[in-house]
């Protein structure tokens, strides 16, 4: 069995409402769906949730 390579990600969401923003992690992926799960760090606001990759790819997330 090959070792597994630790990769860290990185989003930062810009704040255009609060003109604050922030960065997240994305915590997993699920192949079949083409989908990062995505643990908030701002967790009193957003809950965990599930991106598209194109999305993350575009720089399109928003809340």
């Amino acid at each position: 069995m090959t070792p597994l390579k630790m990769v860290r990600i990185f989003i930062l969401f810009d704040g255009q409402h609060t003109g604050i923003g922030h960065f997240s992690t994305v915590e997993g992926y699920h192949a079949e769906m083409d989908m990062a799960f995505v643990l908030d760090v701002a967790s009193l606001k957003y809950n965990p949730h599930w991106v598209p990759l194109n999305l993350l790819r575009g720089n399109n997330v928003q809340h």
